[in-house]
């Protein structure tokens, strides 16, 4: 027979959310307030560097990144220009999650990122070759 449960252990939700998050990460994040540079993309082909335009970020780790929008993303994948001066990595990425935030942050929304895969643009695969 079993015996019924009379307490409750009472933990803050806010405490279960954020121990919850750190168990999902891979890897460690590591503040990373820079510009970058994304280009929503359906593919993995590499766009013209025109298309791509600059995003505030707040963290990276090996598997994701988050940054800051002015307005709601409608895209799911985007490739992120990352490097900087003369030297660039292209890495596929998709949206996880998106949250409203504070009127005061850098941008009205965050966006929670995975990263996919490292992309190689043309120029790169000919110095492979």
């Amino acid at each position: 027979m079993k015996t019924p449960v009379t307490e409750k252990e009472s933990v803050p939700e806010a405490d279960v959310s954020r121990e919850t998050a750190k168990r999902r990460r891979k890897h460690d994040r590591f503040t990373y307030p820079v510009l970058q540079m994304i280009c929503p993309c359906g593919s993995d082909v590499i766009p013209r560097p025109a298309r791509f335009f600059p995003v505030k970020c707040k963290d990276l780790s090996r598997s994701g990144i988050s940054f800051y929008l002015d307005w709601e993303p409608s895209f799911q994948r985007f490739i992120l220009m990352i490097g900087t001066g003369d030297h660039h990595d292209y890495v596929a990425g998709e949206v996880v999650y998106v949250q409203a935030i504070a009127a005061d942050a850098p941008g009205r929304y965050l966006v929670g990122c995975r990263l996919i895969k490292k992309l190689k643009s043309a120029a790169q695969a000919g110095e492979a070759e």
